[in-house]
C-alpha cells in the first residue's frame, strides 16, 4: 500500500506536495470513471468516489465502467448528491480536463500506471522503498538551499482513471497485461476454436488431409449427414461464429465506437448459448446415433462451452444485474 505510507510520511509531515493526475489511457470506460470521481470532487467526495471506483473494478473496457454501472456505484458514496453528480457526468463537465491530463502524462513520458514524477524524476510502478529513496535525495539536494520551504517539492501520480491505483500491487501491472483479461481470454480461445474450425471446414471439401485418431471417429462424423445444414458444412458455421467472437473481444478490448462493450457482451453471450444448444445435440448424434466422436468437435464444443461460462460472468453487468463485490 504505496500511497498511504507516503500521505502519512512525507505529505502529512509538509515535506511534500502531492498531486493526483488522471492518465485516461484504456479507453472510454477509463475517461469515464476518471470523470466520475471529478465530479464527486465537486462535493468534496473525490477520495471516497475513487476508492469505490477501485473496488468495483472487473477487467479492462467490459462494461465495468459504463455509465449506468458507474451510476450504481454513486450510489454507494455516502453524502454524494446524485442529481448533481448525474447533471456533471450529463455535461461531461470535466471530459476537456480528462484528456488535457491525458496529453500532458503522455508529454511527460507517462507509458503506464501507476506512475509518479518526483522532483522532475519519472518513476513507472515503484515500490514504496523506490519513492521513498527518490524522494529523500530530492529533499536532500535542496536542503541547503533557502528558497526551500515545506511542500516545496512536487510529487505527482498518475492513474488510468481511478481504477488502477497503488493500493494493491497486482493492480500496478502496464497495459500490456491486458491479455489476461476476460475479453482477452476470449480472444485467445476464439482464436484457437476458428483455427479448429478453418480446419474442419477444409477438410470437409478434401478428407484425404483429415488427422483422426485410430478410431476414426472423426471420419465418420464428418461423413456424415450431420455435418451440414443444407449444403453448409457445420464447421463453415463454427469459423463464422468464432470470427464473431473475435471482431467483438477487439470491440470492447479496443474500445471500438461501432457498438457498446454491454452489446457486444450481450451478442457473445446469445452466440455461444445458442451454439450449445447446437453442440448438445450433436454429441447427442455421436454418442448416440452415429456412436463415433470426432475429438475435434469435441474441442471446439469445449472451447465454446468455456467462452460462454465467461460471457455468463459478464452478462450480469451488461444487463445492469447487481454485483456481489459491489460496495455497500
Amino acid at each position: 500500500m504505496v500511497e498511504p505510507q507516503l500521505v502519512r510520511d512525507f505529505v502529512s509531515t509538509g515535506q511534500v506536495y502531492f498531486e493526483y493526475r488522471d492518465y485516461a489511457f484504456l479507453g472510454e470506460e477509463s475517461r469515464e470513471a476518471a470523470e466520475a470521481a471529478m465530479c464527486a470532487e465537486d462535493q468534496g467526495l473525490f477520495w471516497e468516489m475513487h476508492d469505490a471506483i477501485f473496488y468495483n473494478q472487473v477487467s479492462e473496457n467490459d462494461g465495468a465502467f459504463a455509465r449506468k454501472r458507474l451510476d450504481r456505484i454513486a450510489e454507494t458514496v455516502e453524502g454524494l448528491d446524485m442529481e448533481a453528480w448525474s447533471q456533471c457526468m450529463d455535461d461531461d463537465t470535466y471530459q476537456d480536463e480528462v484528456e488535457q491530463n491525458t496529453e500532458d502524462a503522455r508529454q511527460a513520458g507517462v507509458q503506464g500506471t501507476p506512475s509518479f514524477l518526483v522532483d522532475g524524476q519519472l518513476l513507472f510502478g515503484a515500490s514504496y522503498e523506490e519513492l521513498s529513496q527518490q524522494i529523500q535525495q530530492a529533499l536532500g539536494s535542496s536542503s541547503g538551499s533557502s528558497h526551500n520551504q515545506p511542500g516545496d517539492h512536487l510529487m505527482s501520480e498518475t492513474h488510468a482513471g481511478p481504477m488502477d491505483t497503488t493500493y494493491q500491487a497486482d493492480n500496478d501491472a502496464p497495459r500490456g497485461a491486458s491479455l489476461l483479461s476476460l475479453s482477452g481470454l476470449t480472444l485467445l480461445l476464439s482464436i484457437i476454436g476458428a483455427g479448429i474450425a478453418g480446419y474442419l471446414t477444409y477438410v470437409h471439401f478434401d478428407e484425404s488431409v483429415l488427422v483422426c485418431t485410430a478410431s476414426g471417429g472423426c471420419h465418420t462424423v464428418q461423413q456424415s449427414d450431420y455435418a451440414t445444414i443444407g449444403p453448409i458444412p457445420i464447421a463453415l458455421l463454427g469459423l463464422g461464429m468464432f470470427l464473431a467472437l473475435i471482431a467483438l473481444s477487439l470491440v470492447r478490448m479496443l474500445n471500438w465506437s461501432i457498438m457498446s462493450a454491454d452489446t457486444a457482451t450481450m451478442i457473445s453471450w446469445g452466440m455461444t448459448l445458442s451454439a450449445i444448444l447446437y453442440y448438445a445435440y450433436l454429441v447427442y448424434v455421436e454418442i448416440f446415433v452415429l456412436e463415433a466422436i470426432c475429438q475435434w468437435c469435441v474441442a471446439t464444443t469445449a472451447i465454446t462451452v468455456v467462452i460462454f461460462a465467461i460471457e455468463s460472468f459478464r452478462i450480469k453487468d451488461a444487463l445492469s444485474i447487481p454485483d456481489e463485490d459491489m460496495i455497500d
